[in-house]
């Protein structure tokens, strides 16, 4: 798998060589069109938003030139497994499935099966480019495909937990670690332990259990957290006063 943006924005050359972008807005374009799937999107929009206040015609071509930026990336022929294709209205990405966790991740789950949930489990490695520093103004952008992908490991979380049958099962596994990243995430996130209160869905307990703990870990770090923030700016303006 040579694309990866569920955690943050990976993508490797056949080699497994790192490819890096020449510029922050280029790795969001090539993020956006990976996002959009085959379909792709519309020039203009595009342009719009990744350079807003300039004129239409600088605009356009500063797409281009980010494009070509991306193209230069991924050097190869015609039947190269990465591609970026387009006319002057639309522009896609072209890759097969295996090459990008978010369209295998998608797909896993329209499969469903027990093996496949664990597999979709295993691509989730966090937030939709969740390492990455996004502008206020594409932030609304992403945000719907952040929120979107939260919500369907949050669902992957109670699929796997009522897919096992036996202690110790790739499912069980799978779920615990699922739920541990996502809330190493989201401290407030609950995936699991809301199916304690069922005793119906008693093979669910172990996961909510690890989630509980694991969200105490994190509050109670960030509490600390907070706690010396607060010591370090009373020591400072203490110091303040002394020398004034």
């Amino acid at each position: 798998m040579r694309i990866r943006l569920l955690g943050g924005l990976d993508v490797t050359s056949p080699d497994g060589g790192r490819i890096r972008f020449s510029t922050r807005k280029t790795s969001l374009l090539f993020a956006a069109l990976v996002l959009a799937g085959r379909r792709g999107h519309r020039r203009e929009p595009l342009a719009e938003a990744f350079w807003p206040g300039r004129g239409d015609a600088q605009a356009r071509n500063s797409l281009r030139q980010a494009l070509v930026d991306i193209r230069r990336a991924f050097p190869g022929s015609g039947d190269a497994a990465i591609q970026i294709e387009g006319d002057q209205e639309t522009v896609a990405l072209k890759a097969g499935l295996h090459e990008v966790d978010t369209w295998m991740f998608d797909r896993k789950l329209e499969e469903g099966g027990p093996a496949d949930l664990v597999i979709a489990a295993d691509l989730y490695r966090g937030d939709v480019l969740a390492s990455l520093a996004i502008p206020e103004e594409l932030d609304e952008w992403f945000a719907s495909y952040r929120s979107t992908y939260q919500r369907k490991a949050l669902q992957l979380v109670e699929r796997l937990s009522l897919s096992w049958t036996v202690a110790g099962s790739a499912q069980e596994l799978a779920c615990e670690g699922l739920a541990e990243r996502l809330l190493v995430a989201d401290p407030t996130a609950e995936p699991c332990h809301r199916f304690d209160a069922d005793p119906r869905q008693s093979r669910s307990r172990k996961c909510g259990s690890a989630s509980t703990r694991i969200m105490s870990r994190r509050l109670e770090k960030a509490s600390r957290r907070r706690a010396r923030g607060g010591d370090e700016r009373a020591c400072n303006v203490a110091a303040d006063r002394q020398g004034n």
